[in-house]
């Protein structure tokens, strides 16, 4: 399994993101709100952070963040390489990211050659084969 099926592989439990290569840049952006009943999600996510917290940057998405981040817990949230609180909804961050894909795929093609051989073939071989 390549990097890419890795990443875009649907996560079940804090055990997946194990087979993720580390080297990559992974980026987990949470999307619940993390109710103080689901013990389990909670769980899951500070597990990960334990196992796997230095290797990762979280975006956590929702409105009122700050509470989340607070239920999540600031020790647990420390052992990441960079947190990013966005007071929003999942959607309107969606929107902010279609915004920033064209510099985050120019940073992404540069890190990696997958990536880059991926934008090679679908953008820039089918021009090159037109106008031969």
């Amino acid at each position: 399994m390549n990097v890419h099926e890795k990443l875009s592989a649907p996560l079940r439990g804090a055990e997946h993101y194990n087979q993720i290569d580390a080297s990559s840049n992974v980026r987990k952006t949470l999307d619940t709100t993390f109710p103080p009943t689901d013990e389990r999600a909670l769980d899951l996510n500070r597990s990960l952070l334990i196992a796997r917290g230095s290797e990762i940057n979280v975006d956590l998405v929702a409105p009122g963040v700050t509470d989340i981040a607070s239920r999540i817990g600031e020790n647990y949230l420390a052992k990441v390489k960079e947190v990013k609180l966005h007071n929003m909804k999942l959607e309107e961050y969606v929107d902010v990211l279609s915004e920033s894909m064209p510099s985050l795929m120019r940073a992404a093609a540069a890190e990696d050659t997958e990536v880059r051989g991926w934008i090679e073939r679908i953008y820039i071989t089918p021009i090159t084969k037109l106008a031969i």
